[in-house]
C-alpha cells in the first residue's frame, strides 16, 4: 500500500497526497489510453529532478506533465486532448504488440517516461517530487496491479504475443 512506501516517509504530507491521489485518480481510469498518459505523466514528475522554466523560459516537459496531472486530479478537461474513449468489451486492441505481460508494457512506459525526464532540465528549480523509488514501485507493482484488476483479460496468440481485450471488470 502507497501509504507505507519507504520512499515517501519523512516526506512532506503534501507529497505523500500527491502520490496517493495520483494513483487513486489512475485506479478509476476506465479508458486505456488516458490511463497510460496518465501514469507516464506521474512517472514523468517522479523522474524529473527539475521543474518549471527552462533558461530559455520555456514551460520544461516536467511542469507540462505536473499540471496535466493536477487538471486531471481537480476534474478538468483538457480540451487540446481529444477523449479516445470508442473502445468496448468486443474490441480487441493490440496493444502489447512483441510484449509478452504487462510487466514489459509497463518498463516500456517507464523507459519513455525517463527519457522525457531526462530532457526537462536546466531549470534552478528543484522538483520537491523527485523520487526515484516511488516510480519504480509505481513501474513495479501498481501498473501491473491496475491492469489486472480492471483492464486486461490476456488471451495467448500466436508465437508469444497477446491480443487484449479493453473492458472494465
Amino acid at each position: 500500500m502507497i501509504v507505507k512506501w519507504d520512499c515517501l516517509r519523512g516526506k512532506l504530507v503534501k507529497i505523500r497526497q500527491f502520490f496517493l491521489r495520483c494513483l487513486a485518480k489512475a485506479y478509476q481510469m476506465e479508458n486505456f489510453i488516458q490511463l497510460q498518459n496518465f501514469i507516464k505523466s506521474v512517472l514523468v514528475v517522479a523522474l524529473s529532478e527539475e521543474i518549471w522554466l527552462n533558461e530559455n523560459n520555456v514551460l520544461l516537459q516536467s511542469e507540462i506533465h505536473l499540471r496535466d496531472i493536477n487538471n486531471i486530479i481537480k476534474g478538468v478537461t483538457i480540451e487540446e486532448q481529444p477523449v479516445e474513449d470508442t473502445y468496448n468489451c468486443d474490441e480487441e486492441i493490440d496493444i502489447l504488440h512483441e510484449e509478452t505481460d504487462w510487466t514489459s508494457w509497463a518498463e516500456k512506459v517507464f523507459h519513455e517516461a525517463l527519457e522525457i525526464a531526462r530532457i526537462s532540465g536546466n531549470s534552478n528549480v528543484v522538483n520537491a517530487f523527485y523520487n526515484m523509488e516511488a516510480a519504480k514501485k509505481i513501474k513495479s507493482h501498481v501498473i501491473c496491479t491496475i491492469m489486472d484488476r480492471h483492464y486486461a483479460f490476456i488471451f495467448p496468440k500466436q508465437q508469444g504475443n497477446y491480443h487484449v481485450i479493453i473492458c472494465r471488470s
